[in-house]
């Protein structure tokens, strides 16, 4: 994966701040970030959003990917899917393919894995 540590906590953090507390959620990472070869680029997030209608899931788009740019000073690619809902093609590509990096209310277990796996990734220059 080529975002840093730094760069996933960010990611968790603006999310954590963004998201409503109520709701269940996921973030995957995929596509270009996923390749270890390639270089520049943007940040392809997924994020799954359990119980918001569509108003809901346009007004997380709208705020979040701004804040996560500013947050990390590149370009993002947010895509904002209900589980419940039929999945576009890139929708179901990226959760089969994604990482998983964040969700809501995530278990101790889960979460301490998620750090652990951030923590052994490493970076390449972009």
């Amino acid at each position: 994966m080529r975002l840093t540590p730094a760069e996933q906590a960010t990611i968790r953090s603006v999310c954590r701040s963004h998201l409503p507390a109520n709701l269940i959620w996921r973030l995957r990472v995929f596509g270009s970030c996923l390749d270890e070869q390639a270089r520049g680029g943007d940040v392809d997030l997924y994020l799954e959003i359990e119980g918001a209608d569509a108003t809901q899931r346009t007004a997380v788009a709208r705020d979040l990917r701004p804040s996560l740019e500013e947050a990390l000073d590149r370009p993002v690619d947010l895509v904002v899917q209900d589980p419940a809902q039929p999945f576009k093609t890139v929708s179901a590509l990226a959760r089969e393919q994604g990482i998983l990096i964040a969700t809501s209310s995530a278990p101790k277990e889960l979460q301490r894995a998620l750090d652990s796996r951030t923590d052994r990734c490493h970076s390449s220059s972009y």
